[in-house]
């Protein structure tokens, strides 16, 4: 029998993680990042997607997938391509 997947919706994980004064930090300093990482952890969690099944369909680790939703490094240009055509995402908004 499959191990049912149970996902957390995004807004209760910021609300999470914005208990953490170092990710509050981080997410200041990264504001533009964000909204474009945020974007793309809300399309892989409405798609019921794994961030390994993600990592997979992007050519990527699921560690590389962690480390881009928590923000840990500057994501590069080219990763977030590659994640957003993994998760059919035609356009990203920067606002």
């Amino acid at each position: 029998m499959a191990k049912k997947l149970k996902l957390i919706p995004f807004s209760e994980i910021e609300k999470e993680w914005m208990k953490d004064p170092e990710f509050r930090r981080i997410r200041k300093e990264r504001e533009p990042y964000f909204r474009i990482v945020k974007q793309l952890i809300e399309a892989r969690i409405r798609q019921r997607k794994t961030q390994t099944e993600v990592a997979h369909k992007a050519g990527l680790t699921q560690e590389a997938i962690s480390a881009l939703e928590s923000l840990k490094r500057e994501p590069q240009l080219s990763t977030l391509c590659k994640v957003a055509t993994a998760l059919g995402v035609k356009v990203l908004k920067i606002s």
